[in-house]
């Protein structure tokens, strides 16, 4: 990162700032940028090189999370800037590739993606397709869906995508809200060597969103779906245009770009819309700086076309990155499937999630007796928290390299804390905090409510930054983006994460916010007993919630959930043993009244364990919006093996 930071600098410089100050390190870099944000967003944009018009200031107008606009002078062309030419990459390398679960793989150049794209772009304009207009899409991994999304932000559209695995009732309730006018569709997909048709789920779509005007089929093997709506096939929307990139038309800096969905475990999934410039912007800030990718990189995410990574990867092609899509299960035909692919495609950074990491130690897979993976450099990790046991255990069985362990979120399309190329790594924390994002720590385990650089408590950010949603969907008064965001600590954003920020500003995340305990009066973090148990042999997985109980002192008593390898009912001894090892290592109010063991827990669509709705469960209360998890069934499981406190 110095290179890049040193470029940083000669652009501060250019714009005639004074004072530019001299760093001892990267925390006192990122508080300078942080206190000066008329300087640093700007002089980061003009870094980028991306094409844009129009004034770099004011960087921006406004101090209020709310009302605030970064870049009103700014325009540009999202499309343009992933596809654009003047990144010297040449336009015969490989931009992406797409490798099924059986091996079969498609590739395209950079001037085959701008070709197709552009021809599509061509053809939705001719179907009426404009700006501001909703764009819709169920869709694997594809180079199609890749092609589909650049070509309605070609035009000024706003894309929306979900992946094809997911309930017709969670596809509705989101893609009902934003009234969309065109939905690309795949009806089948495969996985586990079965295709698995999705006609019903295209069909109730068509029949409850009477917004749509057109439908078009991702795949020549998708079957057409019954409607009374004019179907189109790819092949159909490959016009034959003279489009050129140049004549794009530019797009204000926080133009509608992408709508992600919130969760949805507690009511209707909420619609977020992120600009065009602050997304890119983020996503080149991380790539770039904190990735340190390029155009001699290969970047694999392990993602699905409805979790925000996918389209964090897809903004890669900024920086001439080629990007590599998987399609399918990671373990079919083989547990090795997506290690082979990672080998052979001489992949540079890898991401993926704790699930996977764990998922290779269960299966016995040490992955550098298999391959060398010459080019990787770096794994990185999201999702939900990497342990340590983790980063221990990839550094010695994947290779010695660099874990960077990432946290942000669909609400902010990117990261709060991340990687860096230089810094040293500790297992358990990430490598810093994203620059130009003032992440604090909010202390309340005191009751004074204190906002600090380090410390332990809920994460906020005291400033705005360009990636915030610009706006929620169906919230003209901002009052779902207040609740959401605001309302808990008024003035600054409210992430949901707990975090530690160590003395010197290594962060590490300890677990959502709304799943901390208060057991007897005192606040703990489930990442303080989960980190204790998930070492214990034999055990899978965990989870700690609290379930009210008005007979224990504080009114509630502490429940671990356990996924167990054996099928084998716990041993009374093993159970004691455990409790045991928790009071010894941490207290006894770490120590749980109820331990259960459980088939599985409750994950939403995106992967991510839903504490709430196990919380729900043992607290025989009703779990809201049981299609937003993707199997609710594992709820009345857990209802049978944790019996309801006495009263």
């Amino acid at each position: 990162m110095k290179r890049e930071l040193s470029e940083l600098a000669k652009f501060t410089r250019a714009l005639e700032v004074k004072n530019t100050a001299s760093f001892a390190g990267y925390t006192d870099l990122h508080r300078w940028c942080c206190e000066h944000p008329q300087v640093f967003w700007p002089a980061l944009l003009s870094y980028t090189g991306i094409p844009i018009h129009g004034a770099l200031t004011p960087a921006l107008v406004g101090t209020d999370f709310i009302d605030r606009e970064f870049f009103p002078n700014i325009k540009l062309n999202y499309t343009r800037c992933l596809l654009d030419s003047s990144l010297d990459v040449s336009l015969q390398r490989s931009a992406v590739t797409v490798v099924s679960e059986v091996g079969q793989i498609e590739s395209v150049s950079r001037a085959e993606l701008r070709s197709l794209t552009l021809s599509v772009a061509s053809s939705l304009r001719a179907l009426g397709v404009v700006s501001g207009d909703r764009v819709v899409a169920i869709a694997r991994n594809s180079i199609e869906s890749i092609v589909a999304c650049l070509a309605c932000a070609a035009l000024g559209a706003t894309w929306s995508s979900v992946s094809p695995e997911i309930g017709a009732a969670s596809i509705v309730e989101r893609f009902g809200q934003l009234k969309p006018k065109v939905l690309f569709t795949n009806t089948e997909y495969s996985l586990n060597g079965a295709v698995r048709n999705i006609d019903d789920t295209v069909s109730e779509l068509l029949m409850s969103v009477r917004s749509i005007e057109q439908v078009v089929m991702l795949s020549t093997r998708d079957s057409l779906p019954e409607s009374n709506i004019e179907i189109l096939r790819w092949k159909d929307v490959l016009s034959e245009t003279s489009l050129t990139l140049d004549e794009l038309e530019d797009y204000p800096f926080n133009h509608p770009l992408f709508v992600m969905f919130s969760s949805g475990t507690t009511g209707v999934p909420k619609c977020i819309v992120h600009g065009a410039g602050g997304t890119l912007l983020e996503h080149l800030k991380e790539h770039r700086l904190h990735g340190d990718l390029g155009k001699k990189d290969t970047l694999l995410f392990q993602t699905s076309t409805g979790w925000m990574m996918w389209n964090w990867q897809l903004s890669a092609l900024a920086s001439g990155t080629h990007i590599v899509l998987y399609d399918g299960s990671v373990s079919y035909p083989e547990k090795t499937n997506l290690l082979k692919v990672i080998a052979e495609h001489e992949v540079s950074v890898f991401g993926t999630s704790p699930a996977y990491v764990q998922f290779l130690i269960e299966s016995g897979v040490t992955p550098k007796n298999l391959y060398e993976f010459p080019r990787l450099r770096a794994i990185q990790s999201t999702g939900s928290v990497l342990s340590e046991t983790h980063f221990e255990w990839i550094v010695e069985s994947f290779k010695d390299m660099p874990v960077q362990s990432v946290s942000g979120g669909t609400d902010m399309i990117g990261c709060l804390v991340l990687g860096h190329p230089e810094l040293p790594v500790q297992p358990g924390d990430s490598q810093c905090i994203s620059l130009g994002i003032d992440v604090r720590v909010k202390a309340d385990d005191s009751g004074a409510h204190e906002i600090a650089r380090s410390g332990t408590g809920e994460l906020v950010v005291v400033k705005p930054f360009p990636s915030q949603p610009v706006f929620l969907w169906n919230d003209p008064e901002n009052v779902k983006l207040r609740s959401g965001y605001f309302d808990k600590n008024p003035g600054v954003w409210t992430h949901g994460d707990q975090i530690r920020i160590s003395k010197n500003g290594s962060p590490r995340i300890l677990g959502r916010s709304d799943g901390t305990l208060n057991i007897r009066g005192v606040r703990i973090g489930p990442a303080e007993i989960l980190t204790i148990v998930n070492q214990v042999e034999g055990v899978r997985e965990s989870m700690a919630i609290e379930q009210v109980s008005p007979r224990e002192p504080g009114g509630s008593r502490l429940v671990l959930l356990l996924v167990m390898h054996s099928d084998e009912s716990l041993e009374r001894s093993f159970v004691l043993a455990l409790k045991k090892r928790l009071a010894s290592e941490a207290s006894r109010l770490h120590v749980p009244a109820v331990v259960a063991k459980v088939p599985a827990l409750p994950r939403t669509h995106n992967g991510k364990l839903s504490e709430k709705a196990a919380r729900d469960a043992v607290n025989r209360v009703e779990v809201v919006n049981l299609a937003a998890l993707s199997n609710p069934e594992v709820l009345l499981e857990i209802q049978l093996q944790v019996p309801e406190a006495p009263n």
